[in-house]
């Protein structure tokens, strides 16, 4: 747990008592979270309230209903609203612990059950359906054909290619061309579903041999159910960067690959889209143009130029990627 935030308690309290709760109960602030900041009260709640971007917690009671409905294993969402001008969600807490913690001490059978009912959960999110598409849902924009909502995150333009060496110019020109050769795989109207876009192993709960329930629907969108697969191969390729840092030495050099096979395995319709992994590549460069635009703001140093061009070389020309999608 982290420091509270005495702003942040005086609005947990106004919640307690809006929904008639007890306002002693014991609160404390969870480690994880970016995009939010997110408290546990007592044995029963979660409070999670808005951090620096707007907009990402207004919609996710609406979501969250409509997963309950075709029974996910999501925490339920008693009260949302605005105090202080800060949006806030009231959960219930879910039972059991983050199996971030316990993975590595899982056995392969353990694994595949548990991914196994992964597979399940995803399935019951993405038989929601709707008209558009919109990546990410909280950004409010909807498009009725998937290469414009692919567009829109995939801007090219933000980047000021003046600014950087000629290595970096030509490593971005490079995966603008790869844009505007494939972005025709993305012209596609019907296909929307809802969307996760964060699975990894902090968001999932576990007690005994079953998953209670995923958490966090901060980045959930419109799309086509492959869209899950950006994350999950980024997740599964490389555990240790979606963990908290106290964990990190512990999945160092970890590859969930066998697991990858079981996702396969019990959620092959996941899998069969023609041209997969070049639209798992499309889906990815909005992450590499933040990275670069992040890097002319000064936000990250030449390291993360040099990790850019390492995925350019990774997953845009090499197999490994198509030989792992593969069904």
């Amino acid at each position: 747990m982290t420091p509270m935030d005495s702003k942040d308690l005086k609005i947990i309290e106004r919640i307690l008592l809006k929904n008639g709760f007890d306002v002693g109960s014991d609160i404390k602030r969870y480690r994880s979270g970016i995009a939010n900041r997110t408290y546990s009260v007592g044995d029963t709640y979660v409070v999670k309230i808005e951090g620096e971007w707007k907009g990402i917690l207004a919609h996710q009671k609406e979501i969250v209903d409509r997963m309950l409905s075709v029974g996910a294993k999501v925490p339920r969402i008693i009260d949302s609203g605005d105090i202080n001008d800060k949006a806030y969600l009231l959960m219930e807490k879910l039972r059991g612990t983050n199996i971030v913690y316990d993975w590595l001490k899982f056995n392969m059978r353990q694994k595949e059950n548990f991914i196994s009912q992964l597979a399940e959960e995803l399935q019951k999110f993405h038989s929601i359906r709707f008209d558009d598409y919109a990546v990410r849902i909280a950004s409010g924009k909807k498009f009725r054909n998937l290469k414009d909502a692919i567009g829109k995150v995939t801007d090219f333009t933000l980047i000021a290619k003046n600014r950087l060496g000629a290595s970096q110019r030509e490593a971005v020109d490079f995966l603008e061309a790869f844009y505007k050769a494939h972005l025709p795989l993305l012209d596609e109207t019907g296909t929307a579903v809802l969307v996760h876009n964060d699975i990894h192993l902090e968001n999932i709960f576990y007690e005994g041999d079953a998953i209670t329930g995923i958490i966090d629907f901060d980045w959930v969108s419109q799309a086509p159910k492959d869209y899950e697969l950006w994350k999950i191969v980024e997740v599964f390729r490389d555990p240790k960067y979606t963990v908290e840092e106290r964990l990190e030495s512990l999945y160092e050099n970890y590859k969930m690959t066998k697991e990858f096979g079981f996702l396969k395995k019990y959620y092959p319709a996941l899998f069969k889209k023609d041209n997969l992994a070049d639209r798992i590549r499309l889906y990815y460069l909005e992450k590499i143009i933040d990275r670069v635009v992040g890097y002319q703001n000064g936000k990250w140093d030449e390291k993360t130029m040099q990790i850019v061009q390492e995925e350019i070389k990774d997953l845009y020309k090499s197999d490994w990627l198509d030989n792992l999608v593969s069904v």
